[in-house]
Formats: structure tokens, C-alpha cells, sequence
């Protein structure tokens, strides 16, 4: 291939690809000068009706040569208290906050309220220091829909939206502070485990990539499948007998049972029993029961997660 041509379809390759590349949007912002050295108040508004509360939002924060600041969240009835009184609200940045540095980020995704919140700024330094805020959102990288949305702890979920990378080691799936094993990556969907230490509730799933954080969304979580125990130690084929556990699934066609290598019908389910029929079990000699009885692994898989725990029942031609 001569190197024109090769230029030509590289660039051509290159720009087919679906970018993963996020962009920066300021949501609100202000920025303020000191006009003397005494102490200054400012006061910053961010309105709700403007900002999707469920997108990532980071609050940053820029330090002018202030010598010192200080910023409370608040609401609008506290929007122009008496500078010498102590306001009401949260102090998310002090005199600290910006000893070694200039800029502050906080992430600030889901903890704005409907409404209007105001930033309440005190601060002093030399007449033309600046101090400056803005409120931004990550766009282009964002989860669309989850499915299932209720999942078993262990089991596979799959996130649908983008733009991912391809390259697993890129992208970064958090079940709250959980993270979990991804398995394959395409542009536009993650398939990934469920992290199979996760108790029962809804958790925030994240998907960093690239280094950007996408949109939080809820996903309920079922406790990982147990075994306990049986109802009967040893059975006749064809007859019916209860599992005991926890975490199974209401619907009984979700439960999968087996007996050694044969599958055993669920006949009704919940969250703690199982009810099953035993499949046939010809000897060698054509007969229906083991005599003296067979002991057989059992197994239990609720979708495709394995249930925790160890059970064997015996088939034989008494139940006991």
C-alpha cells in the first residue's frame, strides 16, 4: 500500500470510531473581586430547574490570592445574612481548603436540592483578589438502561449507553464503593458480575471511563443464592421434596435444581423454599430406585448464579 493511500485509510479508520472522549459543560457559575481588605461576602445561586440532579456534577473552586475563604451551602431564605453573624448551613470549604493549592473540585452528584441552593462566600485578601466557582457536568459518556434491574449479587448485568472503551481496563464499574469484574466491552454496552459479597438493596451503579465519571443510576440487588437443607434425607424418583435457603426466586421457573447430572422440576418456589420432583433414576437393572440408596449431589442455580452451600440427598426405594 503506498503511504498516501495508507494515510488516507488510517484517517478514515480513526474517525469512524465512536469517541470515548467526554466533554466538560458548566451548569452555573460566578466569579468575584475584592474591592478592599475587609471582609467580603458573595453570594452564588444554582437553581434546580437548570441542573439534572442525576447527572455527575463536580463543584469547583478557584482561589485568587483570597488569603483566606470560606463557603456555606445554603438556602435562599439565608442568602444575605449580616457578615458578622454566623450562617446558616454547611461549610464545604474553609481557610484550609486551599493551603497548597488553588482549585478545589467536590463532587457533588445527588446532593442538590429542588430549588434554588445558595453559596454563601466569605473571604479576605488584598483589593483585586478574585475568587470564582462553577458547577459542571460530564457529557457524552452516560448509562442509559440497565438490565435487568433487579440482579442477583454474582450475577451478570449489562449497561447500556456510552461511549465505553473497548479496552476493559478503561472503564470502571461501581456498585456503590463495590467494584465490579467487567467482561466484555463494546462502545455502546458493559457487560459485568455483580459483585458477589453485595447484601440485599438498591445501590448507584457508575461507569468510569477514560477517566470520566458517567451518570449514577439505581439497580436493586438479590443476596447471593443459599442452600440450608432438605426436608427429607433420602427420596423415591418421582416424588416431590423441599429445599431450604434463602435468596431463590418466587418464580419457580428461575430455579434450576439438579440431582446429580438429571434436572429436577421446580413445582413452586419462594424466597426460602423449594419444592422439587425428583427425576427417574433406573438402576442398571431398569428399575426405578437404588437399593441400598444412592447418594447424589445436588445442585441449585438461581439464573445463573450457584447457590452457596453443599447439599446431597440419598434415592432409594424409602424416604427417610
Amino acid at each position: 500500500m503506498r503511504p498516501l493511500y495508507f494515510l488516507i485509510w488510517l484517517a478514515a479508520f480513526l474517525f469512524a470510531q465512536p469517541s470515548c472522549r467526554a466533554e466538560v459543560k458548566t451548569l452555573a457559575s460566578g466569579s468575584y473581586t475584592a474591592k478592599n481588605m475587609q471582609i467580603q461576602q458573595f453570594v452564588g445561586k444554582i437553581s434546580m430547574d437548570d441542573v439534572d440532579n442525576s447527572m455527575p456534577l463536580t463543584l469547583n473552586f478557584t482561589n485568587g490570592k483570597f488569603a483566606w475563604v470560606r463557603v456555606f451551602l445554603t438556602d435562599s431564605s439565608n442568602s444575605n445574612p449580616d457578615p458578622r453573624a454566623q450562617p446558616r448551613g454547611m461549610m464545604i470549604v474553609n481557610e484550609n481548603s486551599f493551603k497548597r493549592t488553588s482549585t478545589v473540585a467536590l463532587d457533588f452528584t445527588g446532593r442538590l436540592r429542588q430549588g434554588t441552593t445558595v453559596l454563601l462566600i466569605r473571604g479576605a485578601g488584598m483589593p483585586g483578589s478574585t475568587f470564582g466557582w462553577t458547577l459542571t457536568t460530564v457529557t457524552g459518556t452516560k448509562i442509559t438502561r440497565v438490565e435487568p434491574s433487579n440482579v442477583q449479587a454474582g450475577g451478570i448485568i449489562t449497561l447500556s449507553g456510552g461511549p465505553f472503551n473497548t479496552d476493559l481496563s478503561q472503564n470502571v464499574v461501581m456498585f456503590n464503593n463495590s467494584r465490579a469484574k467487567i467482561i466484555d466491552a463494546t462502545a455502546d454496552s458493559i457487560r459485568a458480575m455483580v459483585p458477589e459479597t453485595l447484601t440485599a438493596g438498591t445501590y448507584t451503579i457508575t461507569v468510569t471511563t477514560n477517566g470520566t465519571k458517567t451518570n449514577p443510576v439505581s439497580v436493586k440487588i438479590k443476596g447471593q443464592p443459599e442452600v440450608t437443607g432438605t426436608s427429607l434425607n433420602c427420596v423415591k424418583s418421582t416424588m416431590q421434596f423441599s429445599i431450604y435457603g434463602k435468596n431463590f426466586s418466587e418464580n419457580a421457573s428461575d430455579n434450576e435444581v439438579k440431582i446429580g447430572s438429571e434436572t429436577a422440576r421446580v413445582v413452586s418456589a419462594t424466597p426460602e423454599s423449594l419444592t422439587v420432583e425428583v427425576p427417574m433414576f433406573p438402576d442398571a437393572g431398569g428399575g426405578l430406585w437404588f437399593n441400598p440408596p444412592l447418594q447424589k449431589p445436588m445442585t441449585v442455580k438461581v439464573g445463573n448464579v450457584q447457590a452457596k452451600g453443599n447439599l446431597s440427598i440419598y434415592i432409594g426405594p424409602y424416604q427417610w
